[in-house]
C-alpha cells in the first residue's frame, strides 16, 4: 500500500453552505471521480476533538492531484496532515492538534482531484461538523479500543501516527512487527500535556515488560524506548495520566537500527526463557542497553550458588545481578558499575535456580563464572 502525506493548514472562517454534486467531463468516456462517503456527515453535531475527516471517493486517484489543498478544514487554527490510501481510494485529514471544543469546521473538498485518467472531480464539495465539550468520551482517537495487549493496534515501522490521545490513565497499546533483528525505538512525542505524568513500555505478548519510562510530560516533550529485539512481535504501551487524573495529546513512531550485536545464548530475556546451563566458565557473553540475560542451573536444597561477572576493561555503566529460586523469588541482589560483581546465595530446595546479569549501558562483553558448592 502506497501512501501520500502532505502537511495542510486549517484558516479560520465561518460555518458555510453545503453544495454537493458531481460534475460530468463531455470530453472523456471515463466516468469523473465522484464523494461515495464522507465521515463525518454533513451536518453531524458531538464529534470527538480529534475525529479525522475521511473521504471515500468512487475510483482510485491520481496521488498528484492531492496536495495541501485537496482536503482542508477551515476555522479556529486546527493543523493537520493529509493522507491519500490508494488500497480503499481514501482521502484522509487527521488534525495535529484538539478542535475547539462545543464549535462548528468546514470541510472543503477540491474539485480538481482528478482520477488515474486526468478526469476532475470538477465540483468543490463542502461540509460542516460541530465538536461535542472536553471530555474523555470525545477524546477518543481512531485507534480505539486499543486498551490491551489482546486489542493493540497494528502500526508500521518507519511510520508516524497522529492525534493520539489519553484521558484519566487510558492505556493504549500497539503491536509492530519484526523480520530481522533490530534495535527498536519507540517514540513518544507529546503535543499536548501539562505535566501530566505518564508511562511508556515495551513489551512481549505475555506482557512482561522489556523497558519502561515514567515521567511528568509537557507539550513538545519526547518519550524514548529502546531495545534490541530478535524478529517476532512485540508491543509498545502508552499509559496516559500516569496514574493522575488529566489527558494528553501525543504522536507514536516505531523506528528501527543497527542492533546491538548481542551472544548465541538469545532470546533469554525473561526467567521461562532462561538459557540452560552447568556450573563453568562462560567468556565473551554480551549485554545490550537493558537487556537481561537469565541463565538456569540446577543446585540441591543447602548448596551455594555463587555468580562472578567480569565486565571486560572500560565498562562504567551500572549492571544488575540476581539470583532466583525455583519459584521465580529473588534470593540474591547485587548493583555495581564496578568491572567485577560476585553474588552468592544459599539454595532452599532443590531445583532449578536462575542467574540474571542486566546492564545499563550498550554492547558491553563479559565473563560468567557459575559455582554450586557444598
Amino acid at each position: 500500500m502506497r501512501k501520500q502525506l502532505i502537511r495542510v493548514f486549517v484558516f479560520a472562517a465561518a460555518a458555510f453552505i453545503v453544495a454537493s454534486c458531481s460534475s460530468s467531463n463531455p470530453s472523456s468516456v471515463e466516468a469523473d471521480p465522484t464523494v461515495d462517503s464522507m465521515t463525518p456527515a454533513d451536518g453531524a453535531t458531538d464529534v470527538g476533538l480529534v475525529q479525522r475527516v475521511e473521504v471515500e471517493f468512487s475510483e482510485a486517484l491520481d496521488p498528484a492531484t492531492v496536495t495541501d489543498t485537496t482536503l482542508v478544514v477551515t476555522a479556529r487554527g486546527v493543523a493537520g496532515s493529509v493522507e491519500y490510501d490508494e488500497s480503499s481510494d481514501t482521502v484522509t485529514f487527521t488534525p495535529d492538534t484538539l478542535y475547539a471544543a462545543s464549535s462548528w469546521f468546514d470541510v472543503a473538498l477540491s474539485g480538481d482531484v482528478t482520477d488515474l485518467e486526468g478526469n476532475p472531480m470538477g465540483q468543490d464539495e463542502t461540509s460542516s461538523f460541530q465538536t461535542g465539550p472536553l471530555d474523555c468520551a470525545h477524546l477518543t482517537d481512531h485507534m480505539e479500543p486499543n486498551n490491551s495487549i489482546a486489542a493493540a493496534t497494528p502500526i508500521e515501522i518507519g511510520r508516524t501516527y497522529r492525534a493520539l490521545t489519553g484521558c484519566d490513565n487510558d492505556t493504549d497499546f500497539f503491536e509492530f512487527t519484526l523480520d530481522d533483528t533490530a534495535l527498536v525505538t519507540f517514540s513518544v512525542e507529546f503535543r499536548r500535556a501539562d505535566d501530566e505524568g505518564c508511562r511508556v513500555y515495551l513489551r512481549r505478548a505475555a506482557g512482561d515488560e522489556y523497558g519502561f519510562t515514567s515521567m511528568g510530560v509537557q507539550d513538545g516533550d519526547v518519550i524514548d524506548e529502546s531495545y534490541t529485539f530478535m524478529p517476532g512481535t512485540y508491543y509498545g504501551e502508552v499509559l496516559g495520566g500516569g496514574g493522575y487524573e488529566g489527558w494528553i495529546l501525543y504522536e507514536v513512531t516505531v523506528s528501527t537500527s543497527d542492533p546491538c550485536l548481542d551472544d548465541t545464548y538469545e532470546d533469554n530475556d525473561f526467567l521461562d526463557e532462561a538459557a540452560p546451563i552447568t556450573p563453568g566458565l562462560y567468556q565473551n557473553l554480551r549485554g545490550c542497553y537493558v537487556d537481561r540475560d537469565f541463565y538456569a542451573v540446577h543446585a540441591e536444597a543447602g548448596q551455594t550458588i555463587t555468580t562472578n561477572v567480569d565486565v571486560h576493561a572500560g565498562g562504567t555503566h551500572t549492571r544488575r545481578c540476581r539470583i532466583f529460586g525455583p519459584a521465580g523469588d529473588e534470593i540474591a541482589f547485587h548493583s555495581s558499575t564496578q568491572d567485577l560483581v560476585s553474588l552468592s546465595a544459599l539454595a532452599t530446595e532443590t531445583g532449578t535456580h536462575y542467574v540474571s546479569v542486566r546492564f545499563w549501558g550498550d554492547g558491553y562483553i563479559y565473563d560468567m563464572e557459575v559455582t554450586v558448592t557444598d
